[in-house]
């Protein structure tokens, strides 16, 4: 990861062929690979932190903005709420790719020293994140209500309001009975 990428052209899906390598890169991970990335992942998103009581709120504008984003107070200058939720979304692929490498890795219920097995490690990131979005689109929808009252809301493709997060990314490739269940 360390060689930077070149584009041909301008008008390159930079996003897509990030996700791209990504996703290969996740794809043949080995046992330790998947192990370090997952504990990068813990670190990042804070999930082992204790006694903070401003986590919860800071989290999302720490790992889905960048620092010149941000005010002296750790607030977003502005929220462009469908870039974030891209990133967003690009984050929860990664886990549930990490997940399903895990489980082809037959790693799943392996635990850990606090003898967390490694499907709820990853389970537990993907609700971190997945709350973490919601506080910064909520936060954000509050804003715009309050300071924009003619603003029509808009819901991004990652609408947090639809659905609980899921490693299934492909519902319609489901059974008919497994879509059933799963949209309960």
């Amino acid at each position: 990861m360390s060689e930077a990428t070149h584009f041909l052209s301008e008008s390159a899906d930079r996003d897509g062929a990030n996700d791209a390598m990504w996703t290969n890169q996740i794809q043949t991970y080995e046992r330790e690979e998947v192990t370090n990335f997952l504990k990068q992942l813990e670190s990042m998103w804070k999930i082992n932190e204790r006694d903070n009581e401003y986590l919860s709120f800071r989290l999302g504008y720490d790992n889905f903005f960048n620092l010149d984003e941000l005010n002296e107070d750790g607030i977003p200058k502005s929220t462009d709420i469908e870039r974030i939720s891209a990133k967003y979304m690009r984050m929860r692929d990664r886990l549930c790719e990490l997940y399903h490498r895990a489980d082809s890795l037959n790693m799943l219920s392996e635990e850990n020293e606090d003898d967390l097995q490694l499907c709820v490690r990853i389970n537990r990131l993907i609700d971190q994140v997945d709350d973490s979005w919601q506080i910064v689109f909520r936060g954000a929808r509050i804003y715009d209500r309050v300071n924009n009252p003619t603003y029509v809301p808009i819901n991004p493709e990652s609408d947090p309001s639809i659905y609980r997060v899921s490693t299934i990314q492909k519902v319609e490739e489901l059974s008919s009975i497994n879509r059933l269940y799963y949209s309960v």
